[in-house]
């Protein structure tokens, strides 16, 4: 009898300056597909959202009316495709090498475990490296994970009215591009803000003439 199996692809963004995080996953089987993205409030660090991204997609997947009862399939195999060694470190641990997170991560975890160990299905996890550029289906998913849960990050941060402060240290940076006016217009050379009539001195380029000007490159 040919094994079963179930994969999810997972992705998180987090924002260090105001803790907003964004999730994504994407799961399949044989038949049937699932997908979703969501705004992650508990984390206080990067892996930290990695980590309640793959575990939020599990707990999702086994309530999935089509994906749930396969993973309840006696020799059914989860492979969880993740980009963060941490979350393959949290999930596979052992005795003595448990991985160092706070108390309410923790209880998150271990109610996961429980819960895969009552399901009975096998957990394999595969870490890949993020963003190679190689044009594989695998990557057109990690993308749309990545991409989806930049989105529901940017949606928390926005609700969240915290003030950003640019890498440069200068100026606030825009919620779009995280970034400030004169880093901005720093970036874009004068050719090719000449290319569509946009004047590089004065206050900055506007977010619109910088897309626009970024379509040349």
């Amino acid at each position: 009898m040919q094994r079963r199996n179930v994969t999810i692809f997972t992705d998180a963004s987090f924002c260090h300056q105001t803790k907003a995080g964004g999730g994504a996953y994407w799961a399949r089987d044989s038949e049937h597909r699932a997908q979703a993205a969501f705004c992650i409030k508990a984390a206080t660090q990067a892996h930290e959202a990695e980590l309640i991204a793959s575990c939020r997609a599990i707990m999702e997947c086994l309530k999935d009316p089509n994906l749930g009862p396969a993973l309840r399939q006696p020799g059914t195999r989860l492979i969880l495709v993740i980009d963060c060694l941490f979350v393959k470190s949290a999930l596979e641990w052992r005795e003595g090498r448990k991985p160092k997170m706070n108390a309410n991560l923790w209880l998150k975890v271990t109610r996961v475990r429980n819960i895969i160990y009552r399901a009975g299905f096998e957990l394999k996890i595969n870490h890949v490296k993020a963003h190679t550029g190689t044009k594989q289906p695998r990557t057109w998913v990690n993308d749309w994970c990545d991409s989806q849960a930049k989105i529901q990050m940017r949606r928390l941060r926005n609700s969240l009215k915290v003030p950003l402060l640019c890498g440069c240290g200068k100026g606030q940076a825009s919620k779009e591009d995280e970034i400030c006016s004169f880093c901005r217009e720093r970036w874009v050379s004068r050719a090719e803000a000449k290319k569509v009539g946009v004047r590089h001195r004065g206050d900055g380029l506007s977010l619109e003439d910088y897309r626009k000007i970024t379509q040349f490159r």
